[in-house]
C-alpha cells in the first residue's frame, strides 16, 4: 500500500481545511450581506427605492458568481458592500425624516376614498413624498426633510376634506338612523307584557332579520338565524311610486341622453334633476304627468367636456314626492382615441403568503361596466411573479370608453401586490395609462381587496396625459406594429397577440358563464392551454387543454378542438370591422363513457363571437384593405399609403 509522508498528509489535510474554511468565509460573507438586504427582515427598499434596487443587484451578482464557481472577487464584494452601506445610511436617515409622511402615504394610497375626494391634492402629495425620496437618495438630507413636511401637509389636508365631505354627505343620513336606532333600543327595553308594545316589536325583528331562518330551539323557544344586516327604520315614503331610470343611452362631449319609466298614475308631475357633486340638484325639466309605464326620453344638452352629470327622475303630488335612481356618465372628452387592445400587468410582491389563486378581474366602467375575470393556464398569481392580462373590450372602443376602473379579489387569501399598470394598444411603456407602486414589503404592498380608480385619478395622471398627446399627435401612434413595403404600410398583429386575447377570453368564460363555472376548469396542461394552427388565409385550428372537475371522482380529461375565423367587413363609417367567429367544435365529451354513467350533463363550450373596430384615417379605403394570415399566423391589414403627419 502506498503511503504519504506524515509532513505531506498534513499539508494535504491543512490545504483541504484551509479551502474549506475560506469557502465557508466567503459564504458566510454573502449569507451576511443577502440577509442585511432582505426583504423579509428591512424596511430598506421603502426607504430608498433606486439604491435598494442598485445594492439587490449588487448582492444578486455575487450570488450568481458564487453558485457558478463557489467565489467572487474582492472588487465585486467590495462594490456590494459599499452599495448596502450607502443604501443603510440613506434609510436610516429617511426613516427619521419621512416620519407622519410615509404612514400617511401607505394608506392614503391603499384608501379608495382618500384618493377619490381629490385626486389633484393626492397626487401633489404623491410628488412631495418620491420627491422627498429622490433627496434622500441624493443625502440631501434638509431638502428631504422640508418635502416630507410638504407631503405631509397636503396628506392631511385631504384626510381633513374627505372627513368634511363624508360629514357633508352622509351626516344626515347617519343621524336619521341613529335615531331609529335609538326608537328601536327604546321599544326593545319596554315592557313587552303591554300588548301595545309586542306588536311593534315584531315588526321591528321582522324589518330587521326579514329573511331570518328556524335553527333548532332552546327551552321550546325557536333559535333564529340572524344573518341580516341591521337597517334602522326610515320614515315611510310618502308621494307617488318614483320612475325607473333605464340607462343614459348616449353621450357626446356636450349632451346626455337618458330613458326611464313612469310607475305612478297619481302624479300631479314629474321633473328631471341632475347634479355633478350630488348634494346641489339643479331641476332641468318639468314633464307634467305621464302615462304610466311609458318609455321617457330626454337630452340634456350644453353641458361641459369631460364632466360626470348624475339624474333623477322625481314624480310629485300633494303627498310628497319620489325620486327614481341615480344614474350617472361622464361627458365626453371632445376627442377620439380608438382603443383596440387593453392589457393589466400585476407584479406580486417577493413576499411569503403573497400569491393567491383566489378569483382575480378588473371591471372597467364607460356608460356600462366591462368585466373581465383573468384566468391565464399557466400564467398564476404566484409570489415573485409578473403576469400579464388581455381584458374584455366588450364596450371599449374609444378612450372615453373607459372612466374609471376597479381591481377586485373574492376569497380568504391574501394578494400582495407590489405594482400593477393599465396599458393600451401596442402595451409599450408608451402606452401606459396609469400605473400605481406600492412596495415590496408587507407593510407597503397592497393586500387586494377591492382598488378603485377614479376618473379624476385615471384621466388627471402623467401617464394618462402623456398617452393622449402623443396619441392626438401622430396618427401612426396607436398603430399596430408595422411593416414597410413599396411605398405602403401593412399592419401586423403578431401570433402571440392573438393567442393571449384568445386565451384570456376563454378563462374569462370558464368563470363567469355559468354553465361552465365550477365545472370546467384548464386542463393537466400536457401542451400549452391553447394552441393555435394556422389552416388558411382567414382560419386558425384551435386545441384547448381543459378538463371537467367531478366531484366524488377523478378529474375528467376534455380536448376541445375548433376553428377560429377572421373576417372583414366596412361599417357605415367606413372604418374596419374584424370579425372573429368561432365553429366546427369537436370534444372528447361524446367519447367518455365515464361522463354518461355519471350522469353528467355535457356543459355548453365557449364561443367566441367578438369585434374589433380599427379607426381608419381619412385618406384610407376600408374597401381596398385586406385582411390575412401570413405563414408565421401574424395577422396582417394591408395597405396603407405612408403617411408621416399629424392628425
Amino acid at each position: 500500500m502506498f503511503m504519504l509522508p506524515k509532513s505531506l498528509l498534513w499539508l494535504t489535510i491543512f490545504i483541504s481545511w484551509t479551502a474549506m474554511t475560506s469557502a465557508q468565509g466567503i459564504r458566510q460573507k454573502l449569507e451576511m450581506l443577502e440577509g442585511q438586504i432582505s426583504l423579509q427582515t428591512t424596511e430598506l427598499a421603502d426607504y430608498a427605492p433606486t439604491l435598494y434596487s442598485k445594492a439587490e443587484k449588487s448582492v444578486g451578482g455575487l450570488r450568481k458568481s458564487f453558485d457558478t464557481s463557489g467565489n467572487f472577487s474582492d472588487q465585486d464584494y467590495n462594490k456590494a458592500k459599499a452599495d448596502y452601506e450607502a443604501l443603510k445610511l440613506v434609510a436610516d436617515k429617511a426613516k427619521i425624516n419621512l416620519g407622519k409622511a410615509k404612514s400617511l402615504h401607505e394608506s392614503i394610497l391603499k384608501s379608495n376614498l382618500a384618493r377619490a375626494i381629490d385626486p389633484k391634492l393626492f397626487q401633489k402629495a404623491e410628488n412631495s413624498y418620491r420627491e422627498a425620496l429622490s433627496f434622500g437618495e441624493k443625502q440631501q438630507f434638509d431638502k428631504q426633510k422640508l418635502a416630507a413636511k410638504r407631503a405631509e401637509i397636503d396628506y392631511k389636508a385631504l384626510l381633513k376634506k374627505a372627513q368634511d365631505q363624508l360629514k357633508m354627505e352622509l351626516g344626515p343620513e347617519l343621524n336619521v338612523a341613529q335615531a331609529g336606532a335609538t326608537a328601536d333600543l327604546t321599544l326593545m327595553n319596554g315592557n313587552l307584557l303591554d300588548p301595545k308594545i309586542l306588536p311593534a316589536v315584531d315588526g321591528m325583528v321582522a324589518r330587521m332579520r326579514p329573511n331570518r331562518a328556524l335553527q333548532g330551539s332552546v327551552y321550546g323557544f325557536p333559535l333564529f338565524a340572524f344573518d341580516d344586516p341591521y337597517f334602522p327604520p326610515l320614515p315611510p315614503p310618502k308621494g307617488p311610486t318614483p320612475p325607473v331610470v333605464a340607462a343614459i343611452v348616449s353621450r357626446t362631449n356636450n349632451s346626455m341622453s337618458i330613458n326611464w319609466h313612469d310607475r305612478s298614475d297619481d302624479e300631479t308631475g314629474n321633473r328631471i334633476l341632475r347634479t355633478t357633486d350630488l348634494l346641489n340638484w339643479t331641476n332641468i325639466s318639468e314633464r307634467g304627468i305621464l302615462p304610466k309605464f311609458a318609455l321617457q326620453n330626454y337630452t340634456d344638452n350644453n353641458l361641459t367636456a369631460n364632466t360626470r352629470y348624475c339624474y333623477q327622475i322625481e314624480s310629485y303630488n300633494n303627498e310628497g314626492a319620489r325620486r327614481s335612481q341615480l344614474r350617472c356618465a361622464y361627458t365626453k372628452a371632445g376627442y377620439s382615441i380608438p382603443i383596440w387592445r387593453l392589457q393589466l400587468v400585476v407584479k406580486v410582491a417577493n413576499l411569503e403568503n403573497a400569491g393567491s389563486d383566489d378569483e382575480f378581474g378588473i371591471s372597467l366602467e364607460g356608460l356600462t361596466w366591462t368585466y373581465t375575470y383573468m384566468d391565464y393556464a399557466r400564467q398564476n398569481l404566484n409570489k415573485n411573479t409578473t403576469c400579464s392580462f388581455d381584458l374584455n373590450l366588450n364596450h371599449v372602443e374609444d378612450i372615453n370608453d373607459i372612466s374609471n376602473f376597479m381591481l377586485q379579489k373574492i376569497g380568504g387569501d391574501k394578494l400582495l401586490i407590489e405594482s400593477f399598470c393599465l396599458l393600451a394598444n401596442n402595451a409599450g411603456t408608451r402606452d401606459t395609462l396609469f400605473s400605481q407602486y406600492f412596495g415590496r414589503t408587507n407593510a407597503t404592498a397592497l393586500n387586494l381587496g377591492s382598488y378603485t380608480v377614479s376618473h379624476e385619478e385615471l384621466w388627471g395622471t402623467e401617464n394618462w396625459n402623456t398617452f393622449v398627446q402623443a396619441s392626438l399627435n401622430s396618427n401612426i401612434h396607436n398603430v399596430p406594429s408595422v411593416e414597410f413595403s413599396n411605398g405602403q404600410i401593412q399592419v401586423v398583429i403578431k401570433k402571440a397577440e392573438l393567442l393571449s386575447r384568445l386565451e384570456a377570453r376563454i378563462g374569462h368564460e370558464l368563470h363567469v358563464d355559468p354553465r361552465l363555472r365550477g365545472c370546467i376548469v384548464w386542463g393537466k396542461l400536457f401542451g400549452e392551454g391553447v394552441e393555435m394552427t394556422r389552416k388558411n388565409n382567414n382560419t386558425f385550428s384551435v386545441d384547448l387543454d381543459l378538463k371537467a372537475v367531478i366531484d366524488y371522482f377523478f378529474d375528467q380529461e376534455v380536448d376541445v378542438d375548433f376553428e377560429l375565423s377572421f373576417e372583414k367587413e366596412c361599417d357605415s363609417n367606413g372604418d374596419l370591422v374584424l370579425k372573429l367567429n368561432s365553429y366546427n367544435y369537436k370534444t372528447n365529451w361524446d367519447d367518455s363513457k365515464l361522463l354518461e354513467l355519471l350522469n353528467i350533463d355535457t356543459p355548453d363550450l365557449p364561443e367566441i363571437e367578438q369585434e374589433i373596430v380599427f379607426n381608419l384615417p381619412e385618406d384610407v379605403s376600408c374597401d381596398n384593405l385586406q385582411v390575412s394570415l401570413n405563414a408565421n399566423g401574424d395577422l396582417v391589414i394591408c395597405c396603407f399609403p405612408i403617411n408621416f403627419g399629424n392628425n
